[in-house]
């Protein structure tokens, strides 16, 4: 079996590895390499009025991906080793090794916040940022809560001046930080 393919898209002579498997394909791989099949994908998405997660404040992983992971990451600069999206259980290792599951939600209608430990036994923490909304991302509230106390739990509702708010007071750390790096973070995206 040849070693190297020409991309049909930009006519480029390539390893195998560089493309994708493609079982309908006579050599098992698909006519566009790698790069070329993403640049083609994130084309179509424009096109049909899809933008990427940093983008779309409607997205539902915009919040607790794009915003409250790189709060946290900005916060703890070198005391915490942020793992890839996706990494099953928790987001970040802090310098104590101790994995930490970041959770945000913005204050609902119903009154409140509701964060989704989701029965995760993974984390030993999970920090839990409350914002006003969507369109200011304000952090109003952040707590540092021990996996024990919440993994157990699928939702966590915390009212204000409710009585998870009294629970959980002794979790709760200061937001200094976090309002100055989702300011800095603002600054930032109104320039793109």
């Amino acid at each position: 079996m040849k070693e190297v393919k020409c991309c049909s898209s930009c006519r480029t002579e390539k390893p195998l590895s560089e493309f994708n498997k493609d079982t309908a394909s006579k050599d098992g791989h698909q006519s566009y390499c790698r790069v070329c099949s993403n640049k083609a994908r994130e084309t179509l998405r424009r096109k049909n009025g899809v933008r990427p997660m940093s983008e779309n404040k409607a997205c539902p992983a915009f919040l607790g991906i794009h915003i409250a992971e790189q709060v946290l990451a900005g916060v703890f600069k070198n005391r915490v080793h942020r793992m890839a999206n996706g990494n099953p259980g928790y987001d970040f290792v802090c310098n104590r090794g101790l994995k930490v599951d970041v959770k945000s939600s913005c204050y609902t209608t119903k009154g409140g916040w509701h964060f989704r430990p989701n029965h995760n036994i993974t984390a030993d923490y999970f920090l839990c940022l409350a914002f006003d909304n969507r369109t200011d991302l304000n952090p109003i509230k952040a707590w540092m809560i021990p996996g024990e106390e919440i993994n157990h739990l699928i939702s966590l509702g915390i009212t204000p001046n409710g009585r998870n708010e009294r629970k959980y007071a002794q979790y709760e750390i200061p937001t200094s930080g976090i309002t100055l790096c989702c300011t800095v973070m603002k600054g930032v995206h109104r320039d793109e």
